[in-house]
């Protein structure tokens, strides 16, 4: 059996106190759905005031459709579930994708997974 070349996967690291999320190298709206839905699901039995970190690899990928693309900015910006636990956030993510965005102490956008994670350990 091989892997799902679209599939989406996140594991728990005790070094970030979070997940890390790798992405495939074509996001679909379907495939991003299923992973937000799981994601979710597996969040929601954190206790309630147990703070996460999230590091998300977007360092090479495209997007499916614009609505792939949407859902994706959607989730990360503005899902409540989501930030109720959210402690910090690094993006693995090209630098043309980062330039507007200044990091702040809970979010950063590093130009590589090592940075991101190092980034993260660091403010663990």
């Amino acid at each position: 059996m091989t892997a799902d070349p679209y599939q989406i996967l996140h594991q728990y690291d005790a070094a970030i106190t979070g997940y890390a999320v790798i992405m495939p190298a074509v996001i679909t709206l379907g495939e991003f759905d299923r992973w937000k839905n799981a994601f979710l699901q597996e969040i929601s039995k954190r206790p309630d005031n147990e703070k996460f970190s999230l590091l998300v690899d977007t360092n090479q990928h495209n997007f499916e459709t614009l609505a792939a693309l949407k859902s994706f900015s959607d989730f990360f910006r503005t899902n409540d579930s989501l930030h109720a636990g959210l402690d910090r956030i690094a993006m693995a993510a090209p630098a043309a994708y980062a330039a507007p965005f200044d990091n702040t102490d809970r979010a950063a956008f590093c130009g590589s997974f090592s940075a991101a994670y190092d980034w993260l350990a660091e403010k663990g």
